[in-house]
């Protein structure tokens, strides 16, 4: 049985937010002289058409008041590193610390990703979990760029954001776009080798396009050994237990008619992830701790429309997504005075959620407004194996939360070059928690600590 405990279901809003922006067209003047005589030539430059996604703005990103950076698709194409942690400590603001091949966390603004005030979006959706595992499971190829959005500009997308928001844009296929009969091809798009731990890896994509269609379905993969380092540990200048292994499939296909285009979306992605840890860094295996994630998987569908030029709107767009992922955890602490091998298992966790958002120019305002929903299940209790004792426990109990919210956001051009921008948002959480005890709470309670 479920019980809908009342402490944890609350609403919260958040407005009290304001920002002045500063813009000027882009004129330029460009003189240009002449041995008869000088004329000079005025040249006005086309505006920047480039939007920012995570705004949910469709001003350019020229006349954008917040604090955005975008990571654009040839640094992700010449990225080599393994992993998307490393391409977004390039970024303003942010830090990156590693722990093993493709394990680390992001300082945001001076706050570490597990503090959950980062978050962290596919598309425009909250890519919901774990942060670590979230950073695992993205192809850098698999996206035209990254938009991080800092400060109290994202409160649009709700207290959780105060930090701010890195939103990840899928690439859509432009081959053969406009044609009357559909086309594909298939094409290496990266392929590379590291010597620091022999690292091989590439991204492989078939792309299609005509009779409205778009598509493209990509497969990556990547593995590597453990790192080699300046630190000499036994004779070694390897990092051990810091390999790792990543297989992807991801898919972006689309069909456009009369001004819409419905689309389907998805991914499917397998790691086997290590974490090296050591001397200078989170004790690890220098010291006999070995921990690993072996495998964590994750599956993710998305489908949606998005139109333009309606009669009470520029634009909408609407969408229902789903995502599941599970994990084995392996921490062997044996080697570590005499520790315990534990094997945990992270199974069934779903997510499952939708948007309608509006976009509309009415005069000097820009608005953007609409709807969303997310639900998080974690049907099934973590459970936790001794590998040495057999001992097996549970620690925690079955949970849901669904968090349904409504904004709205207006970007004022009060004069010629000043942008006023505001934003509101109020959210219903509501949160359940199975009568179902774990195992640890029925020890607690039979020692006498009775936290129920």
């Amino acid at each position: 049985m479920k019980a809908t405990i009342p402490n944890f279901t609350y609403i919260y809003a958040t407005l009290l937010f304001c920002t002045f922006g500063f813009t000027q067209e882009n004129n330029m003047q460009d003189s240009k002289v002449s041995n008869e005589n000088e004329n000079i030539q005025n040249v006005k430059l086309e505006k920047s058409v480039i939007k920012a996604q995570v705004s949910s703005s469709e001003l350019p990103l020229e006349f954008q008041s917040k604090q955005i950076s975008i990571v654009d698709s040839n640094t992700l194409l010449e990225s080599s590193t393994g992993n998307i942690q490393s391409v977004l400590e390039n970024v303003p603001g942010i830090l990156y610390s590693r722990s093993g091949g493709i394990n680390g966390q992001i300082t945001f603004r001076g706050q570490n990703s597990n503090n959950q005030r980062s978050i962290i979006m596919i598309d425009g959706v909250r890519f919901s979990g774990r942060s670590t595992l979230e950073f695992n499971t993205l192809d850098p190829y698999a996206f035209e760029s990254i938009e991080v959005l800092r400060g109290a500009a994202s409160s649009l997308w709700g207290s959780d954001a105060q930090n701010g928001v890195i939103n990840f844009r899928s690439r859509t296929s432009n081959y053969n776009i406009g044609d009357k009969s559909f086309k594909a091809t298939a094409r290496i798009r990266a392929l590379e080798y590291g010597s620091v731990n022999n690292l091989f890896g590439g991204r492989a994509e078939i792309l299609g396009g005509g009779g409205g269609w778009d598509m493209l379905i990509g497969f990556g993969a990547k593995t590597a050994s453990d790192y080699s380092t300046p630190i000499t540990e036994n004779g070694s200048n390897k990092a051990k237990n810091s390999s790792f292994n990543y297989y992807g499939i991801d898919f972006n296909i689309g069909y456009t008619k009369n001004a819409t285009r419905y689309y389907t979306q998805g991914r499917i992605t397998r790691i086997e992830s290590h974490r090296a840890g050591g001397y200078g860094a989170a004790p690890g295996s220098s010291y006999g701790i070995y921990m690993s994630e072996n495998p964590i998987s994750e599956y993710y569908l998305r489908i949606g429309a998005k139109s333009y030029n309606l009669s009470f709107a520029d634009s909408m767009e609407s969408y229902l997504y789903y995502r599941h992922w599970d994990t084995d955890i392996w921490n062997n602490r044996s080697a570590f005075n005499n520790g315990a091998n534990i094997h945990q298992k992270v199974y069934d966790n779903n997510y499952f959620g939708g948007r309608l958002i509006y976009n509309s120019v009415i005069g000097r305002h820009s608005l953007a407004y609409g709807v969303e929903f997310e639900s998080a299940i974690s049907p099934t209790q973590v459970r936790q194996i001794n590998l040495g004792s057999g001992a097996a426990n549970t620690t925690n109990r079955p949970s849901t939360s669904t968090d349904f919210a409504i904004f709205a956001k207006d970007d004022y051009s009060a004069t010629n070059n000043w942008i006023l921008s505001a934003s509101l948002r109020g959210d219903y959480v509501l949160s359940t928690i199975s009568k179902t005890r774990s195992s640890t709470e029925n020890t607690q309670i039979a020692g006498g600590n009775n936290q129920a």
